[in-house]
């Protein structure tokens, strides 16, 4: 797999569970939301890698909320990660403790600038 600072500008790159879209309008991702971390690109590969692996390696007490994650590479100097989530909307506990897992597995200070927003209703 090619890292991310050594993808052009523009790139999408989509890691979800079997049978889910990147949409928001999959079934799976409806009612859902995304948290969303711009991150300088001498930061991209450390943080995606651990990402997926922490992902892959269901190091998360939450994992069954993530629907799957994206990176976008927006420019030479920053790229976004996004996690996408079933609807998590109405549990603080859910949304609290999967803020908690991405601040632990990315070693990101605790107020770190994460933001969630809820998919557009259909």
């Amino acid at each position: 797999m090619v890292r991310p600072d050594k993808l052009p500008e523009g790139t999408n790159f989509y890691c979800f569970q079997q049978g889910i879209k990147p949409m928001w309008e999959d079934p799976a991702n409806q009612g859902g939301g995304r948290y969303q971390m711009r991150i300088k690109i001498e930061y991209a590969n450390k943080f995606w890698e651990d990402l997926l692996l922490g992902l892959i390696g269901e190091e998360c007490e939450f994992g069954n909320y993530i629907n799957g994650v994206t990176l976008q590479v927006k420019d030479n100097q920053h790229i976004v990660i996004q996690i996408w989530v079933k609807n998590i909307s109405q549990d603080e506990k859910i949304n609290f403790k999967l803020r908690e897992f991405f601040i632990l597995i990315l070693n990101l200070q605790e107020n770190s600038p994460i933001e969630y927003r809820d998919f557009p209703k259909k």
